[in-house]
């Protein structure tokens, strides 16, 4: 099978990179096109959004013609979209006439990112979260399909620290994750009584709570340095993006994939994924975590036992590798039928 893989940049150990190499391992021709490659720069192209739209029109004509040429001169049997944003009906309908079959496998909420033209051009739709595929069926998409996020089990992993990075990342709470205002609310008060970091973008242009300030490490970090804090930290707190109505987030996998204690708010499907107690732990309501919090933390040995199980888990069930041999096998399914 050729494939064609779009994706926005070549980070390495990213999302993009992950499926490329768990599709190598299936035994895939794959390819990859870089749209950014085609394309402005992430915060340029915000800005463009916003000010200068016939800019990003412009831009955006170019990525898909780039894109067609592309698909044209490699004829892959699939093109497979991760998210897929800036790919418009007319370019997904080219595709299709070049012979490709058309896949999305999205990690946000789609209704945020793609238009319904756009999605009803897909032969194959997967969605990280259930909750969307009644109102996506009712709209007409082809195939949605519900596939969770994963891990990369090369990537989130224990790892030995030295003693400058367990300094450097380590902490008894750690958050990581872009800034909104759920999040403030539930770390404050936390900030307070225990010895938290919070990395990721936004925290420190956005966050007005005073106790916040000593814990924030702001800006972007490499899988590979998000694996070092999983490590450094005795738990990993999640808070679900609202975006999430039943699903579980990417964090929820390479938290525990990285040998972390989870502990987590608690989505329909979480459940389904780990055992809850067992290989995660749950709080209902956010007043139910400084209890959790202090047990956890002081109790070393069961706090580490739930973290191991947790991490079996994640690299026996939740990597990559068995969500994209999945994909395939949906695919083949169909080409059966």
């Amino acid at each position: 099978m050729k494939i064609l893989k779009i994706d926005p940049h070549p980070v390495p150990y990213s999302w993009a990179w992950s499926c490329e190499r768990a599709l190598k391992q299936l035994g895939v021709d794959i390819s990859m096109f870089f749209y950014r490659d085609h394309y402005l720069q992430a915060r340029i192209w915000r800005w463009a959004k916003a000010k200068l739209p016939w800019l990003l029109k412009m831009e955006t004509r170019q990525m898909n013609r780039h894109l067609l040429a592309t698909a044209a001169r490699q004829k892959p049997e699939i093109a497979f979209f991760s998210k897929g944003e800036l790919g418009d009906a007319a370019t997904l309908q080219e595709l299709k006439k070049i012979g490709c079959r058309l896949v999305n496998w999205i990690s946000d909420d789609p209704f945020r990112y793609l238009s319904i033209e756009v999605m009803r051009e897909y032969d194959y739709f997967f969605v990280y979260d259930p909750y969307f595929l009644d109102p996506l069926a009712q709209k007409g998409v082809k195939k949605p399909l519900y596939l969770p996020l994963a891990c990369d089990e090369e990537v989130f992993k224990p790892v030995d620290l030295t003693r400058e990075e367990k300094i450097k990342y380590g902490s008894d709470l750690c958050f990581i994750g872009t800034y909104d205002q759920a999040r403030e609310s539930l770390l404050a008060p936390l900030a307070k009584k225990y010895n938290l970091r919070i990395w990721g973008p936004g925290w420190k242009k956005h966050a007005v709570n005073d106790n916040l300030k000593h814990c924030l490490r702001d800006g972007f970090y490499s899988p590979r340095d998000i694996n070092k804090i999983y490590n450094a930290s005795k738990i990993c707190l999640n808070l679900h993006h609202a975006q999430t109505v039943w699903g579980v987030n990417m964090r929820a996998f390479e938290a525990t994939a990285s040998g972390c204690l989870l502990v987590t708010d608690n989505p329909k499907e979480l459940g389904a994924l780990f055992d809850l107690g067992r290989e995660v732990v749950v709080y209902q309501q956010e007043k139910d975590l400084p209890d959790l919090l202090d047990h956890y933390l002081s109790h070393d040995g069961e706090r580490a036992a739930i973290a191991a199980a947790g991490q079996r888990k994640a690299h026996q069930e939740h990597t990559y590798l068995q969500r994209l041999k999945k994909i395939l096998a949906v695919i083949k399914e169909q080409q059966n039928v």
